[in-house]
């Protein structure tokens, strides 16, 4: 099982509701070598605060559910909550839904996290999914 993260539909659960994303890729470009190309970033995604007007009702949870590619490989991620407290969950990827579960030891409340931030890297492929590689033809056929 996925430890309390048994959604079985592609659509995540609402005990997180992302209010602000901030997104850093760094790409290794190689002309030489586009198929040895490589993704490597960062995502912040902020939350709803329990005083902000739009904050529904939710109740604790000990995993969150964030949609990912099959070749995205997480190399750290932590929640950090409202008073600074950081907590560093286990990830598990459910290849079929295509969704990366963030595990906690204890229930947290969603009103509590301030954010997610997680690092990241994949290859970067034509397969027109994501942040993809693409490439061209100019009327010269260059």
């Amino acid at each position: 099982g996925l430890g309390g993260c048994g959604t079985d539909t592609y659509v995540l659960p609402r005990d997180f509701t992302p209010m602000h994303y901030d997104v850093r890729l760094d790409v290794d470009w190689n002309d030489d070598k586009p198929d040895d190309m490589q993704v490597a970033g960062s995502v912040s995604a902020y939350f709803a605060s329990s005083d902000e007007e739009n904050a529904s009702p939710r109740k604790e949870t000990r995993c969150l559910s964030i949609h990912a590619g099959a070749n995205v490989k997480v190399s750290q991620a932590s929640l950090v909550m409202v008073d600074g407290t950081v907590v560093r969950p286990q990830s598990r990827y459910n290849e079929e839904l295509e969704q990366m579960k963030l595990l906690l030891d204890e229930p947290v409340d969603p009103k509590r996290v301030h954010h997610l931030a997680m690092d990241f890297s994949y290859p970067l492929a034509e397969s027109m999914r994501g942040f993809y590689r693409s490439s061209y033809k100019d009327s010269s056929n260059q």
